[in-house]
């Protein structure tokens, strides 16, 4: 229970990181609105974790586990966020959405607001939990596990990379 461990700590931060999540959701879904394309959350998916974990670690001024977690997680939200904004370029709405749009009318575009993009904003933040554990002050060094987490990540990423 080491994220309960950590909690004294982080109520703050917690809340800090699901406030920036909504900050990039908001204009994110704000631009949805006059491009009928609420498949824009894809886009952004990845920064819902990434910008709130970057926060965990600068404001804990981060150690070795920390800045290791940091660059697995900004290289895996940078390389699915290209992937998915070149992948979907120019191609309108995913048909996904257009479901999701066609069950929710009237009024679609107020109410993916929050079926969309605060949803996922919250989803997101709630992914990047763990850098909260991360970056606890009273964290033990860097062990073998940390060691074994980092390459798994970074061969997880590899392998999505291949995938995609």
């Amino acid at each position: 229970m080491a994220f309960l461990d950590a909690l004294p700590a982080t109520p703050a931060m917690a809340l800090t990181g699901l406030l920036i999540a909504v900050v990039i959701a908001v204009p994110t879904w704000l631009a949805s609105i006059p491009l009928r394309d609420a498949s824009l959350a894809d886009r952004v998916w990845s920064a819902f974790i990434a910008v709130p974990v970057a926060f965990y670690v600068w404001k804990t001024g981060g150690d070795a586990r920390a800045f290791v977690m940091l660059a697995v997680t900004l290289a895996w939200a940078l390389r699915l966020g290209l992937y998915v904004t070149v992948r979907n370029w120019g191609h309108g709405e995913d048909r996904r959405y257009q479901a999701i749009r066609a069950r929710n009318q009237p009024n679609f575009a107020l109410k993916s607001l929050w079926l969309v993009f605060l949803l996922q904003a919250v989803l997101g933040w709630i992914v990047g939990w763990p850098m909260l554990v991360a970056t606890a002050p009273d964290r033990a060094s860097w062990s073998v596990w940390d060691g074994l987490g980092a390459a798994l990540a970074a061969g997880g990423l590899l392998i999505e990379t291949v995938a995609d």
